[in-house]
């Protein structure tokens, strides 16, 4: 919900609708593309292989956040 209240918040109006699409699509497109790529890697690699997959994607998820300035902020 975070994610959608920001996006409302930071999106033109004329592009909210767009901004909105995006955000909700990322969730299942992200699912999916995950579990493809963790099913191949488990064929080859077994269960380990599979887990990489999730630890590839939470840090590069945090090196994204740490880019873009979503580290911690001064209150």
């Amino acid at each position: 919900m975070l994610v959608l209240s920001a996006g409302a918040r930071l999106a033109p109006p004329d592009r909210a609708t767009t901004a909105m699409t995006v955000l909700c699509a990322g969730g299942p497109l992200g699912a999916a593309v995950g579990q493809a790529v963790s099913g191949a890697l488990a064929a080859p690699y077994g269960t380990e292989g599979a887990l990489l997959t999730a630890l590839t994607a939470a840090a590069g998820a945090l090196l994204l956040a740490l880019a873009a300035g979503a580290g911690p902020r001064e209150v």
